[in-house]
């Protein structure tokens, strides 16, 4: 995402995954941007997002964030969400220190 791009969101209730999966909250983000979704070619303005878990092979799960187009729920995107994954490692720090 380009440096210039502004995001602003808006919550929207909980609904199912593009894919079936897991019940999520969902929320538009608008955006400035030149990008096309890769199914049905809609300018992306606005993405759709929501809660996913990303499984590592070996490693324990975690909380991600899917990006998904408006128009035809294509996924776009897929990334670990910081801010969970920031409370994860703190919440581990705190049991390991009260052992």
């Amino acid at each position: 995402m380009a440096e210039t791009e502004a995001l602003t969101y808006e919550r929207h209730a909980t609904q199912r995954g593009p894919l079936g999966g897991s019940a999520r909250t969902i929320f538009t983000m608008n955006m400035t941007s030149n990008a096309n979704c890769p199914k049905c070619g809609t300018v992306l303005t606005t993405v759709t997002a929501g809660h996913t878990q990303i499984n590592v092979a070996f490693a324990e799960s975690y909380n991600g964030i899917t990006y998904a187009c408006p128009s035809c729920q294509t996924l776009v995107g897929i990334e670990m969400d910081p801010i969970a994954l920031k409370n994860d490692i703190i919440d581990g720090l705190f049991q390991r220190l009260r052992k």
